[in-house]
């Protein structure tokens, strides 16, 4: 292996590990902010509103390879998720106002056995599409 192929290598490790830190808004945009263990329940809060956070979700999935079926809930969107591999998870989200406006939270949650490589593309997705 190269080199470079390497480094490169590292670098993406690196940014996967980085996607369930605490601090990973480094530039203070305060557009994302992890649960209370970061990581540990797989919950993101991201800014903007239920619906359009919801749909830009089943996207990323989509671009992902994840079948994807959004439903309503009383407080929120249960968006039922496939993978490729027959794997299911569901991503629960939910409407969160406060003083700066409305944002909302999303938590994963494994129906089954965890697969934590797709689990880790998904957080490092939500964390990517809070940012944008």
């Amino acid at each position: 292996m190269s080199r470079s192929k390497l480094a490169r290598c590292a670098a993406g490790v690196m940014l996967l590990a980085l996607a369930g830190c605490a601090d990973t808004d480094v530039f203070s945009l305060n557009l994302f902010q992890a649960g209370a263990v970061p990581g540990a329940n797989g919950d993101r809060v991201v800014a903007g509103s239920l619906e359009s956070v919801s749909q830009s979700t089943q996207a990323g999935l989509r671009e992902l390879g994840i079948a994807a079926l959004a439903t309503p809930e009383d407080q929120g969107v249960r968006i039922l998720c496939t993978t490729r591999g027959g794997a299911h998870f569901f991503l629960v989200l939910t409407r969160v106002t406060n003083e700066q406006g409305e944002s909302t939270r999303i938590r994963l949650q494994w129906d089954g056995k965890p697969d934590e490589q797709t689990g880790s593309q998904v957080l490092a997705r939500l964390d990517a599409q809070s940012r944008k």
